[in-house]
């Protein structure tokens, strides 16, 4: 399972530097941690904002480098 934020293009660096550092906080507190594990009923690993957006990027990468890619992420993505 993966949980993001987005906000939209364009947003302030001030604002994405706040989101971040408070989901950060938020997501590596032992308590909130233990609490959150115990809801979703397994353990998850935290991944920051830039991290994210360097996965973003090889996926989109990826996505362009070869059409069979595309190609099946639109079947997947569009099946009902």
């Amino acid at each position: 399972m993966h949980i993001g934020f987005v906000l939209p293009p364009g947003a302030a660096d001030a604002i994405v530097a706040t989101l971040r550092k408070a989901v950060s906080d938020a997501l590596n507190d032992s308590e909130a941690r233990a609490l959150l594990e115990t809801k979703l009923k397994t353990e998850y690993d935290f991944v920051d904002g830039r991290s994210a957006e360097e996965i973003v990027a090889r996926l989109r990468a990826d996505f362009h480098a070869d059409a069979r890619i595309a190609k099946m992420i639109n079947q997947i993505t569009t099946e009902q």
